[in-house]
């Protein structure tokens, strides 16, 4: 993934140009876990982080970036009222 590197200053509406990018890497890893099944469905909680590295040229803007998510998951079985059937 590159990041734009907003340095060209403002510039008027209407008027677009490019912007230099920076590579910009990033590792996710995560888990989820089975709460229940039922005849309905699953329920599951899961959380994940990811761990992002940024060129020195966007360091100072960025630091070491680090982000995280918690939640909660449904999945609905095939024939269940609301389920995804492909």
């Amino acid at each position: 993934m590159a990041k734009d590197i907003l340095d060209a200053g403002f510039h008027p509406l209407g008027v677009a140009h490019s912007h230099r990018q920076s590579p910009v890497n990033a590792l996710t890893l995560g888990y989820v876990r089975d709460l229940t099944r039922r005849a309905w469905g699953t329920i599951g909680v899961g959380g994940d982080v990811t761990g992002y590295t940024v060129p020195a040229n966007l360091s100072e803007s960025y630091g070491s970036p680090l982000s995280f998510h918690i939640f909660a998951r449904y999945r609905g079985r095939a024939g269940a009222p609301g389920a995804h059937v492909h």
